[in-house]
């Protein structure tokens, strides 16, 4: 009997600890999360949907706006302080040195199964670290290439469809001072990398070696890469050595240049400029070996906060179509989910085509945290070979030495 009454009382101090336990964690959920956007983008589409998620958990969501040239540091500030938001746009090379500080949570631990089955696997592996995803795949960009069809058309060229055929055509139609083949950039400014990434992906370059602890782009397929850029940039418009994406685009929009890699945000300029020319995108063509082509995409951050939890309903809330596709169609950005890709404004988009049949192709710049000081390596390699006439496997072995010096940390 004695025995009974024991077990019974157990098992009243057990449910009562599980009830305790449901009150404790109703009462964790917070009244307030903490967003930070960059730069004021999508503000208004992050307050729709901060005001629909209120309605459906009674959860405030606060958008807070920093500066894209300090943004970085003043989170960093807050990361060290213990005061970091609950959530933050932010750029996809600060997810390794954002897990190295323990500043952020593992994604896999939060998100639902349908979620993470929804966005593409190249752009989780942006923000996967060690087997962990550690950001949320957040605006994505990929390149194509632009053509001056009508040019094109008076020469009787066709438009390519392989690198050697690229290569041969820019050389056929270049026609100085009307028109250059190509546009591309040879100074070390950041944009350079971005021309020369796309031809480098395009002819099967790699950047990292599998396992990450050494550079490949001086292997047999980037010398190539770079010696074809070197024979494009005899094409390109003047001021190539010192102008930034600008001076390219704008060279494109006046009809100056016939070839040009780009994203999809200048379509939306020629369309706002009213631009009448014959021009066609297509997809950036291919070399023997190559297969990707240039991706950039930004990331959301979860930060360790008692929040994290409501941190991920909140983005997954934000994520649905009706939500976030606005912000999408502001800015021109390609989908990096099955679900926005499936939307009709992006399967009746003739001139996004060429971007989203090469999304789930797309690769991005390294996450590690020494590749911005690698990439100056590699950007400044480009310049002593088309600007100086440096021979591109010396430079590229040269500064895959000092590569692999900073990933041994020596």
């Amino acid at each position: 009997m004695r025995k009974s009454i024991i077990a019974t009382l157990l098992l009243v101090a057990m449910l009562l600890n599980i009830g305790l336990a449901a009150v404790v964690a109703e009462e964790a959920k917070p009244e307030k999360l903490i967003y930070v956007t960059l730069g004021d983008t999508a503000t208004e589409v992050l307050e729709k949907a901060a005001a629909s998620f209120f309605e459906e958990t009674g959860i405030k969501v606060e958008i807070q706006n920093y500066p894209f040239a300090d943004a970085h540091t003043k989170l960093v500030t807050l990361i060290t302080s213990g005061k970091q938001p609950d959530i933050s746009y932010g750029f996809a090379d600060w997810v390794g040195e954002f897990t190295e500080r323990d500043a952020i949570v593992n994604i896999d631990e939060y998100a639902s199964p349908e979620f993470i089955d929804d966005i593409y696997d190249n752009a989780w592996a942006l923000c996967t670290v060690d087997g962990k995803r550690m950001g949320v795949p957040y605006f994505m960009s990929d390149w194509a290439l632009y053509v001056n069809k009508g040019i094109l058309d008076e020469k009787g060229i066709a438009v390519p469809t392989t690198m050697d055929e690229l290569v041969a055509a820019v050389e056929a139609v270049h026609n100085p001072p009307e028109y250059y083949g190509f546009g591309l950039l040879t100074s070390a400014h950041k944009n350079q990398f971005d021309f020369f990434f796309s031809v480098f992906l395009a002819m099967g370059g790699e950047l990292l070696a599998e396992d990450r602890k050494s550079v490949a782009f001086n292997n047999e397929n980037g010398v190539k890469a770079l010696e074809t850029y070197k024979k494009l940039s005899e094409y390109a418009q003047p001021g190539a050595g010192a102008g930034d994406i600008y001076e390219v685009t704008n060279a494109f929009k006046a009809e100056k240049i016939v070839f040009c890699p780009n994203n999809p945000r200048l379509i939306k300029e020629l369309v706002a400029e009213g631009q009448d020319f014959d021009y066609e995108i297509v997809p950036m063509p291919m070399g023997e070996n190559g297969d990707k082509i240039l991706g950039v995409m930004d990331v959301h951050y979860i930060y360790k906060t008692p929040n994290s939890k409501y941190a991920m309903q909140f983005l997954e809330h934000y994520y649905k179509v009706e939500n976030v596709l606005p912000a999408w169609k502001q800015y021109n950005f390609i989908p990096n989910s099955k679900s926005l890709a499936a939307d009709e404004f992006y399967k009746t988009n003739e001139n996004l085509k060429p971007f989203i049949e090469s999304a789930s192709r797309a690769e991005f710049r390294p996450t590690i945290p020494e590749w911005p000081q690698i990439e100056l390596l590699v950007r400044d390699a480009i310049a002593q070979v088309c600007i100086d006439g440096a021979d591109a496997k010396t430079v590229l072995d040269a500064a895959a030495e000092e590569a692999n010096a900073l990933l041994a940390g020596d």
